[in-house]
């Protein structure tokens, strides 16, 4: 099933990149996302509401916004992803540059949890995993 899970993870920021909202019938209705509180959004969201409002508000803060994946790992029912994001902030016109972990969490083929970290020591720890 793990390689499933990397399948679904895939699908839905394959989603999200592409701005489809089909993206959500992959993940919970009753799904957490965590977002790291030293990021901006940085919080707890509930439900597909919570996420898309945390989505919403994610894209306008950004003027040019980039993000590809750079990778998969494959932890059984949790999947780790390796984010890499260039953008550029609305406000402040400054570039941005940044990496960012998350562990995806699913259940009956959907995510029923995720959460972002800043750094991949972070991530690693709370997967359960060590250097």
């Amino acid at each position: 099933m793990s390689q499933e899970n990397v399948q679904v993870v895939r699908a839905v920021l394959d989603g999200w990149l592409r701005s489809d909202p089909a993206a959500m019938a992959l993940i919970s209705e009753d799904v957490v996302y965590v977002a790291p509180p030293q990021m901006l959004g940085g919080g707890t969201y509930h439900g597909h509401d919570g996420v898309l409002q945390w989505f919403v508000d994610w894209r306008q803060e950004w003027t040019a916004y980039d993000t590809e994946i750079e990778g998969f790992e494959d932890l059984g029912d949790q999947v780790l992803t390796i984010e890499k994001t260039h953008a550029t902030g609305k406000r402040s016109g400054a570039g941005v540059d940044m990496r960012s972990w998350s562990v995806w969490t699913l259940r009956g083929g959907k995510v029923v949890r995720w959460q972002g970290y800043a750094s991949k020591d972070e991530a690693r720890q709370a997967a359960g995993l060590s250097e």
